[in-house]
């Protein structure tokens, strides 16, 4: 059903998910510089919050979930998610 997946794309997989349920510091320790950027252009611009030690989506945050989870994805993920949407 699937393609084989770099470990880049699990990370951010992982992470997608994981910010749904709020992800907690011991994991935002460990994660790639790029991604701290953009968690705090995100939390700049009140779609992410910490919340008793954990990132979490806000209420404008999550009408945007979807598109704030791809910012995380490689182009090789988004390019096949798109191509399986117009085989559909």
């Amino acid at each position: 059903f699937g393609l084989p997946l770099t470990l880049e794309e699990t990370l951010a997989g992982t992470f997608a998910l994981g910010l749904k349920e709020g992800l907690g510091a011991l994991i935002l320790e460990h994660l790639p510089k790029e991604y701290s950027e953009k968690i705090d252009k995100l939390l700049g611009l009140g779609l992410l919050q910490n919340k008793n030690s954990r990132l979490e989506f806000t209420r404008m945050g999550r009408l945007y979930e979807n598109e704030i989870c791809e910012m995380f994805y490689t182009q090789n993920v988004i390019q096949n998610a798109k191509a399986r949407r117009l085989v559909s």
